[in-house]
């Protein structure tokens, strides 16, 4: 049913994508292209798809006739997001009745920067405890990060030298041992910074401030530089994080991925 778009005529379908254009992750990879675009007809689409790593950016009415037929073309682990919210029971009636899947949704929400403030993150600002300290990554911190910290590294900067050229972030540091790190997710792009906080599992570095520190520092500087820190929440205490540092609630959605059962 969908039909792949040559790289040099992206530019043709940015449009009919809609609100998925104001997405920082979609606008870099698909102005870079460096993904997959699928449309169902090349003249005059009605439905397009544009896969990039593990996301999926689904766009085009609902239509419950064409539902099932569309939906099954969807790829297995990957992030499906679909533009209209009118596809979310029509994903959800497809997938939860398919045997041989393992299909799962996460509750996200999307949160505004115009609240942001400089004065409010430095009244924030709490002394780490003793040993700890707070660090621009540089060189040689990223390359001692753990597993648990720069999972998003290769995926979506392909090196470290790439993430120090074209992203940044600011480290927690247990003595030498990188523990907590605030970062731009993907590379910075129309001066929009995606915010990724990652701290290590381990219980002597819970609830210490280490998150909120790093993500100070990040948000500080994005300010400092005029960039736009994007905040998407998936759980619970991301959405308390995003409350805290003064974030506002934006929009509530919805991602979907299944994995085949072998």
């Amino acid at each position: 049913m969908f039909k792949t778009v040559e790289k040099e005529h992206f530019g043709k379908y940015k449009e009919i994508f809609g609100k998925h254009k104001s997405v920082s992750i979609f606008n870099y990879a698909f102005d870079s292209q460096i993904g997959k675009l699928e449309v169902d007809n090349f003249d005059e689409p009605e439905y397009a798809m544009f896969t990039f790593v593990n996301f999926m950016f689904f766009t085009g009415k609902a239509d419950e006739k064409e539902a099932e037929k569309i939906i099954a073309t969807f790829p297995p682990l990957i992030a499906i997001i679909a533009e209209d919210k009118d596809w979310y029971p029509l994903i959800e009636t497809y997938f939860s009745s398919k045997e041989g899947i393992r299909f799962a949704q996460q509750d996200r929400v999307k949160f505004s920067s115009d609240s942001l403030t400089k004065e409010y993150l430095e009244s924030l600002k709490k002394p780490l405890p003793e040993g700890f300290h707070l660090k621009k990554i540089t060189k040689s911190i990223v390359e001692n990060l753990p597993p648990s910290l720069r999972a998003h590294i290769p995926l979506f900067f392909g090196s470290d030298e790439s993430f120090l050229e074209k992203g940044m972030g600011f480290c927690i540091l247990d003595g030498e041992k990188p523990i907590c790190m605030a970062s731009s997710f993907i590379p910075i792009y129309n001066s929009k910074l995606e915010v990724e906080i990652d701290t290590e599992d381990d219980p002597k570095y819970r609830r210490k401030g280490f998150a909120t520190a790093a993500c100070i520092a990040l948000l500080e500087f994005c300010l400092e530089n005029n960039f736009s820190p994007e905040w998407d929440a998936q759980n619970e205490a991301s959405v308390g994080l995003a409350k805290k540092i003064g974030y506002t609630e934006k929009e509530k959605w919805k991602l979907f991925y299944y994995i085949e059962n072998k």
